[in-house]
């Protein structure tokens, strides 16, 4: 029998090829858009779940305040509080601390790269994380100094396919270990790094938050009694050491007592809130603890770009609106073709078929065009997701080799969804017209109920109202990237390379052996050099200095504070609207000058602000230019007041870390090769890094370029479904009415008028449609633009501009079925019924 069914339903397929085909179509884009989500959303949700021990390992964060300031909640925890909370809280099973390093060289084989992913940690680090171990000892990989372990891509870099272990590397050229592991992550981690030291110091700081600690807790433990504590260690050994730290200095100074909360609020304007216990799982979705200033991509222990939530659900919502299309389209297809199908019922019914065998019969059908449509949405995912990966540096896959057990998973996800869609697509076929009384259906007096103007309506109406909120979301993207691309950002990116050296105490203003003039005067010797600055800001980077407290003109504002140093505007273009530049040739300018921008000079209420004093960072200065206000760090911050001295003594904290260097576009690959011969002079044991400085100010732009892109695929492919489902409609109603479109020729009705007769009904249930979509579609727009300072404006505009090219491309697709069924001879319509 349920051969039989299949049988059937793959004639019915071949003999409807036409609808065939825009049933497939719509559902393979839809699935498309679907699967496509499905693998996103299954890589961003798989973050440390590649081990079953890892639901219970916890990172612990510290929440604290000083003075009247809230409290902050931060991932970092003092050294002592690991080995502390491991003896007297036997719920822990095993403890470990993690200290990021920064960027390093690492040297191994004659062989050298640079990496950011460098940590150290304590022996305990693979018991808390399980990692698969290629070579070495998990147990003993860490014990004792200078030992290291490095991921299997680095072994590769270095050594080849050969094991490295018991062979040295070196790091950053001075200190030597030797490697006695490589491991291979087996699944995405916010812990992401390549290279780890063992952790060999020890510390008695309570006040030093150097460290991420990351415990595993034993099966059944409370965190909330845990973190209680937790935090009562922490508040008694903290006000104890500071205690220890004063006392000897301050005889009165009395001890913490009972009560070491109060104690060093009252000694120290310190509150220690709370310890938390965050789970490690849900940490790259929604990191509840803040982090470093800069880009998360600088720190292997912050891959969450400040968290993936938000994306990933509003990518599964929208995926699971498209899919939800292209399953209506189904229907309305199979409504335009209900009278023909409802006396196939009929027929059935009468030569003995019961219900049951037509909604197996109906179903069946549905199944095999959802099964082929899914073959296909697989084969169109998978050039989707190789562009998203080739555009966006992502490692989105349909196969997991290191887990086989998610690829089982995800190809019961798509068997689930195979049923779903075969479900809902073939509800109304397999439900109702399987339910129509034979009798009525051959005397032709079911055509009231198979035309199911209600439901037929509706789904118009739901179709193109989520088509265009999808349309107007595109818009709104569109407009604010390219408002974000075209805005004039106070400054000039183009040609200008940032050199990061190796030694930062090249460019240190203060300490021996710094080469700052030396080596700005000898890069303007090379040809294409046109101008040279050192800095520690640049486009895309924060201030040094947040929130510093300055006053002047009797008044004290919080504003942002930068060293930079001579040529630092002119090399970025930037404006001086009054006053003048810093001066190398003025020894005062090193000392008591400060350039400050138009919004600084607003806010301390100055007429003339050339000449004025100023107090920042406990100095005195006097202001000697105003620059033009810019957007350094991007769009999403309002341009606040900024200040901006050179920093050539001690405690101006002038540890420059950045050389920009500004060259002639019209031979840049000669000089940039000419600059990385000069700098093997400078630092021979350290490869050149740079970056040109309109790609790194461009990156703070990619995320929303991403979202800006997957908007216009969702938006394209609903639009294209939609149609599909109108296009579908709108045959169906020039079938319905094809007598009356006879008779109306017959008196005299034109083509035109006939055109607009079938046209008009669908117009008004877009217009409905769009008058829904409008509300919702603005209130997304204006919560997803509250994310920029500077913004457009989600005015009518857009709203008029989207809404009537949905309606134009509507009215071109129901037209040309109106006029096909307008062009008819009436002759050959009233013989139709």
């Amino acid at each position: 029998m349920l051969k039989n069914y299949f049988t059937i339903a793959w004639r019915n397929v071949q003999r409807n090829s036409g609808y065939t085909i825009l049933n497939i179509a719509g559902l393979a884009f839809g699935l498309a858009a679907f699967i496509v989500a499905l693998v996103y959303v299954n890589y961003e949700t798989g973050f440390d779940k590649w081990h079953k021990q890892l639901e219970r390992v916890y990172r612990i964060d510290v929440a604290q305040s000083w003075g009247a300031d809230k409290a902050e909640r931060t991932m970092w925890s003092p050294p002592p509080l690991a080995p502390k909370l491991m003896a007297n809280c036997p719920e822990i099973e095993a403890i470990v601390r993690i200290r990021d390093q920064h960027e390093g060289l690492i040297s191994a084989n004659d062989k050298q790269i640079y990496t950011n992913k460098v940590i150290s940690a304590d022996s305990a680090l693979l018991t808390v994380f399980p990692y698969k171990m290629v070579y070495g000892s998990a147990t003993s990989a860490l014990v004792g100094p200078d030992k290291v372990i490095i991921n299997l891509e680095t072994s590769h870099k270095l050594f080849g396919d050969v094991d490295p272990v018991g062979k040295t590397l070196t790091y950053n050229a001075g200190n030597v270990y030797s490697i006695t592991g490589v491991f291979e992550p087996t699944g995405p981690s916010h812990l992401e790094f390549n290279v780890c030291m063992s952790n060999s110091r020890s510390s008695a700081n309570w006040n030093a938050g150097v460290f991420f600690t990351y415990a595993l807790l034993k099966p059944g433990t409370s965190t909330a009694a845990l973190s209680q504590r937790a935090k009562n260690i922490l508040v008694s050994e903290t006000a104890a050491y500071n205690y220890g730290m004063a006392a000897p200095n301050d005889p009165k100074l009395a001890a913490p007592g009972s009560n070491p909360s109060e104690w060093l609020k009252k000694n120290g304007g310190r509150s220690i809130e709370e310890v938390y216990f965050e789970a490690v799982q849900g940490i790259h979705l929604d990191p509840r603890a803040g982090s470093y200033s800069d880009s998360p991509e600088n720190h292997p222990l912050l891959n969450t770009k400040t968290g993936n939530g938000t994306p990933v659900t509003f990518f599964a919502i929208a995926a699971v609106m498209v899919l939800l299309l292209a399953c209506i389209n189904y229907t309305n297809l199979s409504i335009a073709r209900a009278g023909k199908r409802a006396k196939e019922a009929g027929m059935r019914k009468v030569m003995g078929a019961g219900r049951r065998q037509l909604t197996m019969q109906f179903l069946a059908e549905a199944f095999i065009q959802c099964l082929v449509a899914m073959l296909i949405a697989l084969l169109l995912s998978r050039l989707v997701i190789f562009l998203i990966n080739s555009s966006f540096s992502m490692q989105l896959s349909f196969i997991d080799r290191l887990l086989p057990m998610r690829n089982l998973l995800f190809a019961a996800q798509l068997f689930g969804i195979l049923l779903v869609v075969t479900m809902i697509s073939g509800a109304y076929p397999a439900f109702v017209l399987s339910s129509f009384r034979p009798v009525k259906v051959l005397k032709g007096e079911i055509t009231k109920n198979v035309k199911g103007r209600l439901l037929r309506n509706s789904l118009v109406v739901l179709q193109f109202g989520i088509s265009a909120c999808f349309v107007i979301g595109m818009v709104v993207v569109y407009k604010q990237l390219n408002y974000m691309n075209t805005k004039d950002p106070g400054f000039n990116t183009q040609q200008i390379m940032v050199l990061h050296p190796h030694d930062y105490a090249l460019t240190d203003a203060y300490k021996p052996g710094q080469k700052i003039d030396l080596i700005k005067s000898q890069l303007m010797q090379i040809p294409g050099v046109k101008a040279t600055s050192v800095t520690d800001i640049y486009p895309g980077t924060p201030s040094n200095v947040q929130g510093a407290e300055a006053t002047s003109n009797n008044r004290t504002i919080g504003m942002g504070f930068s060293y930079i140093h001579f040529d630092y505007f002119k090399v970025l273009g930037m404006k001086m609207l009054s006053g003048r530049d810093f001066d190398a040739s003025r020894v005062t300018d090193t000392v008591s000058a400060i350039v400050i921008n138009q919004t600084a000079a607003k806010l301390m209420g100055y007429k003339d602000p050339i000449g004025q004093k100023f107090t920042v960072m406990n100095r005195d200065y006097n202001v000697i230019g105003v620059v033009n206000d810019n957007h350094i760090a991007g769009y999403n911050a309002k341009i606040g007041p900024e200040s901006y001295a050179v920093a050539v003594e001690k405690g101006m904290f002038g540890n420059y870390q950045a050389i920009l260097v500004k060259i002639d576009g019209r031979n840049a690959a000669n000089t940039a090769a000419a600059i990385e011969s000069y700098w093997k002079t400078i630092e021979p044991n350290y490869p050149l890094r740079y970056s040109w400085l309109d790609q790194e100010f461009a990156k703070l732009l990619d995320k929303y370029e991403r979202f800006g892109k997957i908007t216009i695929m969702l938006s394209s492919v609903s639009i294209v479904i939609a149609l599909m489902g109108i296009f579908a409609l709108s045959a169906f109603a020039a079938a319905q009415r094809t007598k009356e479109i006879g008779i109306r020729k017959v008196f005299g009705a034109s083509v035109a008028g006939i055109t607009a007769m079938l046209s008009v009904d669908f117009l008004k249930l877009i217009l409905v449609a769009l008058l829904v979509a409008f509300p919702i579609a603005y209130w997304g727009a204006s919560k997803w633009l509250q994310d920029f300072a500077y913004r457009i404006d989600a005015g009518w505009l857009i709203f008029a501009i989207s809404g009537l090219g949905i309606m134009l491309i509507a009215l071109l697709t129901v037209s040309y079925q109106a006029m096909k069924a307008a062009i008819v001879n009436p002759i050959k319509s009233l013989r139709t019924e």
